[in-house]
Order: C-alpha cells, then sequence, then structure tokens
C-alpha cells in the first residue's frame, strides 16, 4: 500500500522544518513518523499532535498511542469503512486525510511539553536491586555513586510499553549505562527499577526481564481501577527519590491499602 509524506515548517517560533511521514498500521491505524533521532522536541511535537487529534476527533478514531518518534492512531475499521464506502478512496486514504487535518492544525499552534513531574521513591539495592554492586563494578563506580547519579537525574517518559504502565525514561547519565542481561530473568517484581543501555525503567507488574535491577518502588504504575490506568504518561518528567528499606515497608502498606499517596509517597508537581 502507498503513503504519503509531508513536509511542513513547523509553526512554533525557534523550530526547524519538521518532516513526517504517515503509512497503514495494519487495517486500523496509521502510523506517523516524526524523522528517526530521540529529542525532546520531537517528543514535545508529538504531544502537540496527539493532544489535537484527542480534542478534535475524527469519527471512528479510538486513541492515540506516542513513542519516540512516532505516534499511532487507531480507529475502529467499521465505522471508517461506512464513511469512505460512499466516496472513491478508501479506509487508509480517508484517515489520512483526516488525520493530515489534524497535523495541519497542531503545527500551527504553540508546541506546548507537558510539566507534570512526578517522584518515585526507590529502595536502592539488596534485595530490592540485586544488580547495583554489579552495575557499579562495571562502571568503576560504588554502590552509593550509582544511586547518586540515578536519583540526580530528571528523566522524560518517551513511551509506555512492553507491559501496561511500563516507562522507557530517556535522560539516564550515560556514566551507569549496562548492557541487558545474557539470559532474561524469568521474574521480576513489580515496581523494580532496571537499566539497560542508556535507559533506565520501571516495572509495573510481575514479568519476565532482562534490564539490570538496581532498585525497587512500592509505588504502584498501574492501575487499572483508574483513569487513565498509568500512572505515568508519555512527556511526564521523572525525579527518583532514595528511600530506606523501612520506608519501602510502610509505603507499600499504604499503597496496599489503598491509602491516598502523602507527600512522602511522591506524586505530581
Amino acid at each position: 500500500m502507498s503513503y504519503k509524506v509531508y513536509h511542513i515548517q513547523l509553526g512554533a517560533e525557534g523550530m526547524s522544518t519538521m518532516e513526517w511521514t504517515i503509512h497503514p498500521l495494519g487495517d486500523s491505524a496509521v502510523l506517523i513518523e516524526f524523522g528517526s533521532g530521540v529529542q525532546e522536541d520531537t517528543l514535545a511535537v508529538i504531544q502537540t499532535v496527539a493532544r489535537q487529534i484527542e480534542e478534535d476527533p475524527f469519527p471512528g478514531w479510538i486513541e492515540c498511542v506516542p513513542s519516540y518518534t512516532t505516534l499511532a492512531v487507531y480507529y475502529d475499521l467499521a465505522v471508517l469503512s461506512l464513511m469512505s464506502h460512499s466516496g472513491d478512496i478508501g479506509v487508509y486514504e480517508k484517515v489520512s486525510q483526516l488525520v493530515e487535518q489534524r497535523l495541519l492544525a497542531a503545527v500551527t499552534t504553540e508546541v506546548d511539553q507537558d510539566s507534570t513531574i512526578v517522584e518515585i521513591p526507590v529502595c536502592y539495592g539488596g534485595e530490592y536491586g540485586p544488580d547495583l554492586e554489579w552495575l557499579a563494578d562495571a562502571n568503576g563506580l560504588t554502590a552509593e555513586e550509582v544511586i547518586h547519579i540515578h536519583a540526580g537525574a530528571e528523566y522524560t517518559v518517551y513511551a509506555i510499553g512492553f507491559a501496561p504502565g511500563f516507562p522507557y525514561l530517556g535522560g539516564m547519565p550515560p556514566q551507569i549505562a549496562a548492557p541487558r542481561k545474557a539470559t532474561p530473568r524469568l521474574t521480576i517484581p513489580a515496581g523494580s527499577v532496571g537499566i539497560a543501555g542508556t535507559q533506565t525503567g520501571i516495572y509495573p507488574l510481575e514479568t519476565p526481564g532482562g534490564w539490570q535491577l538496581i532498585g525497587r518502588t512500592p509505588i504502584r504504575l498501574f492501575r487499572p481501577e483508574e483513569s487513565p490506568p498509568s500512572l505515568l504518561q508519555s512527556g511526564h518528567r521523572v525525579r527518583f527519590r532514595p528511600i530506606t528499606a523501612e520506608q519501602y515497608v510502610r509505603l507499600q502498606q499504604q499503597e496496599s491499602a489503598g491509602l491516598s499517596r502523602s507527600d512522602e509517597t511522591g506524586g505530581c508537581e
């Protein structure tokens, strides 16, 4: 199936020319690609486009799923089939037109980055972070230095995926980078904070995984009883705060009891 390539000059002051590509993603979605480099400016554009579509949805639209350099737009094939049936174009072409209209509207508005900051308490090392010492040795650092570096940075949520609520975080200092495990663990506890390459992330559910585990948070990232169910969203900023094992147990009890999080648990600023 053919696809269109659009070249648009973004309207936001200080931004350079942005090229995007729309092409099919199965029979019920289109994928919009915004270049190939992972940059915060690109993420801000993706967020702006997603917001434009969400605020001005076309008939049959279901949801937008942002990632590092792409935005997937899902739709109801049955609804769009009825719309395109009376015309001379197919569903993909019709959706491309509808998406293009919203893209053009989005790039004439000011690009506004998400300013939400979420603080995540983490108990580093020991049973909560079994790979901390190994990672420190591999980078010529002490465990305390790894903790200081990891907790001292501010991260950006570029994507949610792999498992419900799993955040892929950009902005990790390269001096604590580490390769994935050659053999993934069969089970990783929910809340585990890991490092793989130059990324860090948090396992929201108990799953297999191959990231190097340096700590764990008692905060639930996936909350199916809430809307949205993911605590973190694309565009959010994340800061990690070291806590003791005693604080971990106390906060975990509060989470299990369904208590609202106090300042100690972290939260949105």
